[in-house]
């Protein structure tokens, strides 16, 4: 309803402000005041004057859309105001004098017409060209436009005379320019000031788009009135000072089919708009010894275009912490002062407000409140001694007394004195709830267990609350002096086992109690080195650890054992002693044979050495090992391996008949792998290597006995081969003859295949 009434105000402004512009706008037509006869036909454009052929009206249909006017050869100026031609009339022969002009169809007439630019634009008149088709109409100007016809000059039509015609463009005013503003003047409008030349003929008034971006035109296509109404409700981003052109542009026609333009202008003003608070209510939340601090932020937009927030605050102190704010961002920040204000009770709250102004670079604001609550808690009573204690002994003073004293700083509280154990180890506790009053009694026949000079202390926790539950703690401590008591020893038989290439180190632990308070023991050894290996003891603990010296200690054979033992004392702290005797068995095993060398190599060759010799050898720490060697195999590919089992002896045996393929200077290598397996199974193994060197065997002839016969004038030549092979491998063979020249012909000898011939000559 606000914004209805804020758009009909405006609309009234609006309109008043267009009624003053229309009077100021109307301006009078000035209208050439002299014209120079010629002998030949001069027309000047009266825009009011009308006239028609009477002699050829029916004939052409002529109208008065035509402005007719011809003067007479005259030199005279003479200044002249016509008026309107009314009904059908002949134009006047030439006259001789000036008074012909001067008649009741030109009587001086007072015109009130607007001034301006004005453009037409026009193509034929009747059928005939127009020249100019287009051109500019200003203030105080005229133009012509000349068609030419042929009419009479009299009703009888007996003589023709060329006459000029005219189309006169509507006559128009200055621009119509209007205003609005946002949110106040919403509407302007006006009437295009302008009128047809010919008389009693109307005007056709055609806009390009009504359609503006800030609001929308109307325009009425007969009248010419028009207005500008601003769409205010979505369209508020103009700032204060800035403006936005709307421009109607409108075609004016008269019945002639002439058009002249005019623009129809309305400025649209902004206004400052007020920021708009975009945040959600600003609700925050501190409490004493809890939440400290709290943040937030006052967001907001405005409309305008470019338009500057500032953030300010009313007052950043609070009265129990202070806010920070952040002029650019309007980010808040409200930190609780804890130290200072620690009055507020539980349940009890107190409000702290920030003001916050949100104003734009035209001063324009807005505010929002932000709200933070700050809560109390209940505080603790507060102690007036730190420690409070007591001292009693075995047999002697066997209880003491004293009292816990708390005040609370929270108004009208009720303290309570509790404590967390009424029957503690060595005694029992009492207390007054009220008071603080308190009692603690040793309980003498049950505890003898406290060494002579020893003390322990027992610790009674007092818990002190107030009506809130708010608590504080304060610890009575009673001292008990009692008499030693020698440790005992509460681990089991301490016995375990390691064993060669296998478990080669073990834990354990002698743990003992002592029944004083507080009794600190020592573990001792008797001796930490073993025959076999090293035992390790932690004196505080009792735990022990022992190693066996496993690369110095082979000896023992499989199922063979040694037992390892270590006497431990734990002493108190007072001297009192008692002792645990540890126990580690250590057995062996069986210990693979070690091998004296890292390979075995021998060398034979073809139709030379035949045979290798050597030995593998190996020992077996363990006592009495037997050690066996085997061959993996007894064949090789060249030759033989034989191997004695017992003393590891070898001998390879080249099989010379069967192989001589390898050629001079190849070599081929045959690995015998020997394994040496002691009496309880363990292995190692042994590669012997053996080298075959071959020598170059020379070519056998494989080919048969090589005779052929040849006759005279009857068979000329004859072929046959020479073969051979080479047990060497790759070996190349070369065919040579001793002479190629026989005496009735001639050999030839292929040198790589031993193919030749014989041709008699």
């Amino acid at each position: 309803m606000a914004d209805l009434g804020k758009n009909k105000k405006a609309t009234e402004v609006s309109k008043s402000d267009t009624k003053i512009k229309r009077v100021r706008k109307t301006r009078r037509l000035v209208i050439p005041q002299t014209y120079f006869a010629r002998n030949n036909s001069m027309a000047l454009i009266l825009p009011s004057y009308h006239v028609v052929d009477a002699g050829h009206h029916s004939e052409h249909s002529v109208s008065d859309r035509i402005h007719h006017s011809e003067y007479v050869e005259h030199s005279q100026p003479q200044s002249y105001e016509q008026t309107e031609v009314k009904g059908k009339q002949s134009v006047n022969p030439q006259p001789t004098t000036q008074s012909a002009m001067v008649t009741d169809e030109f009587l001086p007439k007072h015109q009130t017409e607007n001034t301006g630019g004005h453009h037409y634009h026009y193509i034929d008149h009747y059928g005939n060209s127009v020249t100019p088709l287009t051109g500019v109409l200003s203030y105080g100007q005229f133009t012509t436009a000349a068609v030419t016809t042929t009419d009479s000059h009299s009703n009888t039509n007996t003589s023709t005379q060329p006459n000029t015609s005219y189309l006169t463009p509507p006559v128009i005013g200055v621009p119509e320019s209007g205003t609005v503003k946002e949110d106040t003047a919403l509407v302007t409008h006006g009437t295009i000031d302008a009128h047809s030349a010919q008389k009693g003929t109307g005007l056709t008034f055609t806009p390009d788009n009504v359609h503006g971006q800030y609001g929308e035109f109307a325009l009425d296509k007969d009248s010419g009135e028009w207005s500008y109404t601003l769409d205010n409700s979505h369209h508020q981003n103009l700032a204060l000072g800035e403006t936005h052109t709307e421009t109607l542009h409108v075609t004016i026609t008269n019945t002639a089919g002439v058009s002249v333009y005019q623009d129809i202008t309305v400025t649209v003003q902004g206004t400052n708009d007020i920021p708009v608070i975009t945040s959600q209510t600003q609700h925050g939340a501190t409490k004493e010894d809890g939440t400290l601090f709290v943040q937030g932020q006052v967001t907001a937009t405005d409309v305008d275009h470019g338009a500057v927030l500032t953030y300010t605050p009313d007052n950043l102190q609070g009265h129990y912490g202070v806010f920070s704010l952040n002029s650019s961002t309007g980010k808040w920040h409200y930190t609780l002062d804890n130290n200072a204000h620690q009055a507020l009770a539980q349940g009890e709250s107190h409000t702290e407000t920030l003001l916050v102004t949100v104003t734009d670079d035209k001063g324009a604001m807005n505010t929002q409140q932000v709200i933070v609550t700050v809560e109390g808690t209940n505080d603790k009573p507060v102690l007036h001694s730190d420690v409070h204690t007591g001292d009693v002994n075995e047999d002697g003073t066997l209880f003491v007394r004293g009292q816990v004293l708390a005040t609370d700083v929270d108004h009208n509280n009720k303290l309570t004195y509790t404590s967390g154990n009424h029957h503690e180890n060595y005694g029992s506790f009492t207390l007054n709830p009220d008071s603080g009053t308190w009692t603690y009694t040793l309980d003498n026949a049950h505890h003898q267990a406290l060494a002579q000079g020893e003390v322990h202390t027992e610790s009674m926790l007092v818990t002190v609350t107030d009506d809130k539950g708010a608590t504080v703690t304060e610890n009575i401590q009673v001292t008990i002096t009692g008499t030693n008591d020698k440790p005992v020893i509460t681990s089991n038989a301490q016995a375990a086992t390691v064993k060669e290439d296998d478990v080669l180190f073990v834990d354990g632990q002698v743990t003992a109690t002592d029944v004083d308070h507080h009794a600190v023991l020592t573990y001792t050894p008797d001796s930490l080195q073993g025959t076999y290996g090293t035992f390790v003891l932690n004196q505080s603990s009792g735990k022990w650890h022992y190693t066996l010296d496993n690369n110095a200690h082979q000896a023992l054979a499989e199922g063979e054992s040694h037992v390892e033992t270590m006497l431990v004392t734990v002493t108190d702290d007072q001297g009192a002693t008692t002792t645990q005797q540890v126990s580690v068995t250590v057995e062996g095993t069986n210990d693979k044979p070690v091998l004296h060398a890292d390979t075995h190599t021998g060398s034979v060759n073809e139709d030379g050495t035949l045979f290798a010799r050597g030995q593998v050898l190996a020992t077996d720490v363990d006592h009495n090992s037997k050690l066996t060697y085997t061959a993996g195999s007894e064949h090789g590919t060249y030759g033989d391996f034989t191997l004695n089992a017992d003393s590891g002896t070898w001998t390879y045996t080249l099989d010379n008949q069967h192989h001589q393929d390898l050629a001079a200077g190849e070599t081929h290598t045959e690995s015998m792998l020997v394994t040496v397996t002691d009496d309880k199974g363990a292995t190692v193994t042994e590669t012997v290597q053996i080298t075959v060197t071959g020598t170059n065997d020379k070519p056998v002839i494989t080919s048969n006995a090589q005779a052929a016969t040849v006759k005279e004038d009857d068979v000329l030549f004859v072929d046959g081969q020479v073969t051979a092979t080479d047990a060497d491998h790759n070996a190349v063979l070369t065919y040579t003859p001793d002479n190629l020249q026989g005496t009735y012909g001639t050999f030839v000898l292929n040198p790589s295949s031993g193919i030749g011939n014989r041709c008699r000559s």
